[in-house]
């Protein structure tokens, strides 16, 4: 993937609604395409036959672990992007990771030059708490040597990763070793502009898309080289 910043997007068919009406609300603004350097993680073929018809060209598959355990579905999805994440910091690319759920009302590209340019992780509060805890539907990793120890930390650390991939991860980001890590929790008046999160859906357990497919705008535009 030939950009800065890469995307890297779980994807599991419990999500395919809400993640395809956040795309086409993204797509009806018509300032970011983010297909061509987004990393699709695909957990199920309903999910890599979808982001295929969306044309998105970077397609990882991979397998949830506990299939018939809904507990660990989060943690799951999570440790797989850590390792996709670490793997792209190597390659010297910076990594946004988001949830399905992001509608993107700016070029992210924009706000994380400006504001990410001295740091080495971006994160959201979290929604729940007021006191710092992290919100793991976007986090975006500059890459440099801090941010790949980390990552390979956190790696070899998913065999003993929680139920609550939030509990696991923030504790691993404040643990003294990291202290060094230069990061920072956006505020409201930079997020809102930049996106919001679709609402979880009364349906969400189904994998097929409220929104057709066929009038989404991204059907029809192939992305730019």
């Amino acid at each position: 993937v030939n950009s800065s910043i890469i995307h890297v997007l779980p994807l599991h068919k419990s999500k395919l609604s809400i993640w395809v009406e956040a795309l086409c609300g993204t797509s009806k603004s018509e300032l970011y395409d983010p297909r061509n350097n987004t990393l699709i993680i695909a957990f199920d073929k309903e999910s890599k036959e979808t982001a295929s018809r969306l044309k998105f060209p970077h397609i990882l598959t991979a397998n949830l672990t506990y299939p018939s355990e809904k507990t660990y579905i989060a943690s799951t999805v999570f440790a797989a992007a850590l390792v996709a994440i670490q793997l792209l910091l190597e390659e010297n690319k910076d990594v946004l990771y988001h949830s399905p759920s992001v509608t993107w009302q700016q070029d992210p590209r924009v706000i994380i030059g400006h504001t990410g340019r001295r740091r080495d992780i971006l994160a959201l509060p979290n929604r729940k708490d007021q006191f710092g805890q992290i919100d793991i539907r976007f986090i975006y990793f500059k890459s440099n040597q801090r941010t790949k120890i980390f990552l390979q930390s956190a790696v070899n650390a998913i065999s003993i990763m929680p139920k609550d991939p939030e509990v696991f991860f923030e504790q691993l980001l404040w643990h003294y070793k990291f202290r060094q890590l230069n990061t920072r929790l956006l505020p409201p008046m930079l997020t809102r502009p930049l996106l919001v999160f679709k609402t979880k859906e009364k349906d969400s357990n189904s994998s097929t898309p409220k929104t057709s497919l066929s009038i989404c705008p991204l059907s029809e535009k192939i992305p730019p080289n």
